[in-house]
């Protein structure tokens, strides 16, 4: 009786201790699928200012296709996986994501105009408010590993921004709302790039990688900031591909020490 009752707790303790590890890892996955959304919210909005001003026209419009493909999964996942109380804050933003999506979707299907490139501007931060939410609901401060990759594809977020807006002013999107926000995101790049250079762990191949980075972002600091008085949108686009080619090998190093 006693081993059995022995067998019951070690039971018990093992499907905890599975519980617990699902929920840490349903929690990355849900902050991962959040941050894919922020990212992909400002690449499409980028992607189609490029396509409509006639600059990297070929390989915007694969991404807004691609793109568009990924943010339907991801909303379904997050449909299907994020467990939310009736009627609260994030049923809500549940509902408006898939709602903000579609007419996403039938924008992107229509002639292109200011009003229609206005619509987009709007979509692009509707939906990264809602996925801002999740995040925000969902990260666990403590824990540094999940904490550092948030912090990693936030920056791809923020490069995606900071050219979205670039291009965006270029198409005539002009007032100095964007123009402060677009600022912002370069400072806050800027802060993130700070804080994973610090980080004491890195092998010797992705301190490599991180000095290149460091090396670069000045120089595409500069093409960023010429948005009111520069002309460089091939540039722009260019640069933040680099950029972000860069950021995917450090998260990949953050994402097998945090399995």
């Amino acid at each position: 009786m006693k081993k059995y009752l022995q067998l019951i707790v070690c039971l018990v303790l093992s499907f905890q201790a599975f519980k617990i590890s699902a929920e840490i890892d349903n929690s990355q996955d849900l902050l991962e699928t959040a941050a894919d959304i922020s990212f992909i919210s400002q690449q499409i909005a980028k992607s189609y200012f490029y396509v409509n001003q006639n600059i990297q026209r070929n390989q915007a419009s694969q991404v807004i296709t691609n793109s568009v493909k990924i943010l339907d999964q991801r909303i379904e996942k997050l449909n299907n996986n994020y467990t939310a109380e009736p009627d609260s804050e994030e049923a809500n933003m549940l509902l408006f994501l898939s709602f903000t999506r579609d007419e996403l979707k039938e924008t992107l299907s229509k002639k292109y105009s200011k009003n229609q490139g206005a619509l987009i501007l709007d979509f692009s931060e509707t939906l990264l408010e809602g996925a801002n939410l999740i995040v925000d609901k969902n990260i666990n401060k403590q824990d540094k590993g999940q904490a550092t990759i948030v912090i990693i594809k936030r920056m791809g977020f923020l490069l995606e921004r900071i050219s979205k807006y670039y291009i965006a002013f270029k198409a005539g999107y002009n007032d100095f709302n964007n123009l402060v926000q677009q600022r912002k995101a370069i400072e806050d790049f800027e802060m993130a790039l700070v804080t994973i250079s610090e980080h004491p762990e890195y092998a010797i191949e992705l301190k490599q990688t991180l000095a290149e980075l460091n090396k670069f972002w000045p120089i595409a600091k500069k093409f960023y900031n010429s948005i009111e008085v520069g002309n460089t949108p091939r540039l722009v686009f260019t640069s933040t591909a680099h950029l972000e080619k860069m950021l995917k090998n450090i998260e990949r190093h953050h994402y097998r020490q945090n399995k």
